[in-house]
């Protein structure tokens, strides 16, 4: 049988509790004095994107992760692991979200008439801007959500540029 274990905390006797009393008795609190700042540089926040309310169809959207119903484990694998090589490549640093949008579109329709099956898309991170945010990849990746011709989009390799890119599986939908 265990052994109960001793009290941890020995009782105080009233003569120890009062000498305790008496000598706190004096102490005053400090006066209020402003915080120094921390010196060293903050990380900057990414602000959180709002609630995106998926469109009918997807299956799982994560941000970098986004697939249709009918998307293979393994096909949807490949691409993440940067195993399907991209046959076209557009880069979209320095436009507006209305150039980058436009543009996006005819390129993922022209490739669909070429029959690409991966396309490399380069939006930035957003590292440059000022709060840490590319209003030119959000808007990427909302219009790649709503083609039908996009059935999947992972994010790049580092090679291809890591999370400033996307791998986008295209193929036209079924019928």
């Amino acid at each position: 049988m265990a052994k109960k274990p001793t009290n941890p905390r020995p009782s105080v006797s009233s003569a120890e509790a009062q000498l305790f009393r008496n000598s706190v008795s004096q102490v005053k609190p400090l006066d209020f004095e402003e915080r120094v700042e921390d010196a060293r540089p903050q990380k900057k926040r990414r602000p959180t994107a709002p609630p995106i309310h998926s469109p009918q169809g997807i299956e799982k959207l994560d941000g970098d992760l986004f697939y249709r119903p009918g998307v293979s484990r393994r096909l949807l694998n490949d691409l993440r692991n940067g195993r399907i090589r991209p046959g076209s490549v557009i880069d979209l640093h320095g436009r507006t979200r209305v150039e980058a949008k436009r543009e996006l579109a005819h390129f993922v329709e022209r490739s669909g008439d070429l029959y690409e099956r991966c396309l490399l898309v380069i939006t930035g991170r957003g590292s440059h801007s000022p709060d840490g945010y590319s209003p030119v990849r959000e808007e990427a990746l909302a219009l790649l959500r709503q083609l039908s011709e996009v059935q999947a989009y992972a994010c790049a390799q580092a090679d291809d540029g890591g999370s400033g890119a996307f791998y986008v599986l295209t193929g036209r939908p079924r019928r």
